[in-house]
């Protein structure tokens, strides 16, 4: 097994196209109806 990457790099993005998870509302706004399934994953997370 691979060694994990050091804690000063920031971890691999989940979902490449979905803005990062530090506004979760306003991702809601803007997806709320467009992604179903990536507003859940954020929720599930």
């Amino acid at each position: 097994m691979t060694s994990p990457p050091p804690a000063s790099s920031p971890p691999p993005p989940v979902a490449p196209d979905m803005p990062p998870p530090a506004t979760p509302a306003l991702l809601i706004s803007s997806t709320n109806g467009h992604s179903d399934g990536a507003v859940s994953r954020y929720f599930v997370v």
